[in-house]
C-alpha cells in the first residue's frame, strides 16, 4: 500500500504542475485527492493525533504568513488589499492548506521557505529562457515540483517529512 500512495502522490503532484504551467490554474478535484494521499502517506509514520496537531500548527503558520503579507501590501498601497484577488490565486492557497498535512512543523517551514525560493528562482530563469512567459507565477505548480523532488529523495532514502531529526541534522544539531 505504501508504494501505491507514493506513486499516487507523485502523479497528482505532476498533474498540479502540468495544469498550473499550462493554464495558471489547477483543477479543484486534485486538491481533495492530494489531501487524502498526503494524510495516508503521513499516517504511515505518525499517529492521527500527531498528524492533526502538526497540520493545525502548519495551517496557523500559513494563516500568519498570509495576514502579514496582506498587512504589508495594504500598507504599501495605503488601502486594504485582498491578496487573493491580485497576488495569490485560490489554487495556491488551497495547495498551501493541503500541504500542511504532508510535513511536521519544522519540515513544513523548511519546505515552505525553500520551496518559495525554488519557485522564484525557477520562474526568473524560465522568464530568461522563454521570452513569452506569462507574468503570473505558477506557485502551486512550482511547489508541487519541489515537493515531488522531496518525495523522490525520501523514497530513495528514508521517510523524513515527519522526522525532525532531518531538520536538526541540517542545522548541525544545535
Amino acid at each position: 500500500m505504501g508504494a501505491f500512495i507514493n506513486y499516487a502522490a507523485l502523479i497528482l503532484l505532476a498533474l498540479v504542475l502540468y495544469q498550473d504551467l499550462k493554464y495558471r490554474a489547477i483543477s479543484w478535484v486534485l486538491l481533495p485527492l492530494l489531501a487524502i494521499v498526503f494524510v495516508l502517506k503521513s499516517l504511515q509514520v505518525v499517529a492521527m493525533g500527531e498528524l492533526l496537531q502538526e497540520s493545525l500548527i502548519n495551517l496557523s503558520f500559513i494563516i500568519a504568513q498570509l495576514l502579514v503579507l496582506t498587512a504589508f501590501i495594504s500598507l504599501q498601497q495605503k488601502a486594504f488589499v485582498n491578496i487573493f484577488k491580485s497576488h495569490i490565486g485560490l489554487g495556491d492557497l488551497l495547495f498551501f492548506v493541503v500541504s500542511c498535512t504532508a510535513f511536521s512543523f519544522l519540515n513544513f517551514v523548511l519546505f515552505y521557505t525553500t520551496g518559495l525560493l525554488f519557485v522564484l528562482l525557477s520562474f526568473l530563469l524560465l522568464k530568461q529562457v522563454v521570452k513569452n512567459t506569462k507574468k503570473e507565477v505558477p506557485l502551486a505548480g512550482g511547489l508541487a515540483l519541489f515537493m515531488m523532488l522531496i518525495f523522490i529523495y525520501e523514497f530513495m532514502s528514508q521517510p523524513f517529512c515527519f522526522n525532525n531529526e532531518f531538520m536538526f541534522s541540517l542545522l548541525g544539531n544545535y
